[in-house]
Order: structure tokens, then sequence, then C-alpha cells
């Protein structure tokens, strides 16, 4: 079944948001499976006997239960890859936008927000616990803060950074 690994290999060969969303909408499992499954049909076509053909549909029964697991789990860690880099660039996005907005308080706590929203959705998907959760949003909370009051301070506003970081 040659031909069965190398459409394993090419199912497992798409990364990131190509293995879960797809642009002609099928799963990756129904695509890729479908070629096994020709692949499978096309093999037990040319065996000469009943023995033979029970043996192989036996083996190809248990090939096409572990490929479909093994691309399954493929799409899962695929798509937790790719919902943890969303959520790296909306809290990079975040942190940017409380250094340029540093003397807006209402644009700073808004980042903030978003960031700590980020933080419980990563939790959430990684299945992280909610001590990890709490001092992740503590830590991305303070580094706000001291970001702030770095850009205060590097435009001259010591005052603003002083009363931040209170």
């Amino acid at each position: 079944l040659d031909a069965g690994t190398v459409t394993a290999v090419r199912a497992r060969e798409l990364g990131r948001r190509d293995a879960f969303e797809r642009a002609d909408g099928k799963p990756l499992e129904s695509v890729y499976g479908e070629q096994l499954g020709n692949t499978i049909s096309d093999l037990a076509g040319g065996l000469a006997n009943d023995r033979q053909r029970a043996a192989f549909a036996r083996a190809a029964g248990d090939i096409a239960v572990n490929f479909r697991g093994g691309v399954q789990e493929h799409e899962r860690r695929e798509y937790i890859g790719y919902q943890a880099s969303v959520s790296e660039g909306v809290i990079s996005t975040a942190q940017r936008d409380i250094a340029l907005n540093w003397g807006n308080p209402d644009a700073v706590q808004a980042a903030i927000q978003r960031t700590q929203g980020e933080v419980y959705r990563q939790a959430k998907l990684m299945g992280k616990s909610a001590e990890w959760q709490e001092a992740t949003s503590r830590k991305m909370t303070s580094n706000a803060h001291k970001l702030a009051a770095m850009s205060a301070l590097e435009n001259g506003d010591v005052d603003f950074a002083d009363a931040d970081l209170r």
C-alpha cells in the first residue's frame, strides 16, 4: 500500500489553516480518505482469490481507520497552532496600540482588555489551568502598564509615567 502511505503523507503535509479550512470546502479526511479508498479498491480488484481478498480487506480496514485518526489528529494540532498564532497576533497588536496610545487611558484600557480576552481564549484552546490564565493575564497587564510608562518617558512625560506605575 505504498500509494496509501503517499496519500497519508500528503494529507499531513498540509499545514496550519490549509489543514482545516480548505478552499474546496471538503474536510481533509474526506479528500485524502477518498483517494486512499480508491487505492484500496484498485488493489483489491487485482487479488486472485477470496482468501487474499479477506486478508487484504482486514489489513486495509485497519489502515483506513489509522489513516482517519491520524488526519483528524493532524487537523486538530494545526487548528490549535493556527489559533495560537492568531492570539499572539492580537496580543502583539494590543501591545503596539498601548505603546502608540500611551496618553489615552481609554485606548490603553481597551488594549489591555483585548489582551486579557486573548489570554483567556488561548488558555481554553490549549487546555491551560485557571491559575495559568490568571497569572498570564496579570503578567500581560503589568507588561502593558510598563509599556505605557516607558512610552510616556520616551516622550518626556515623567508625570504620566509615574502616575501609571502607581
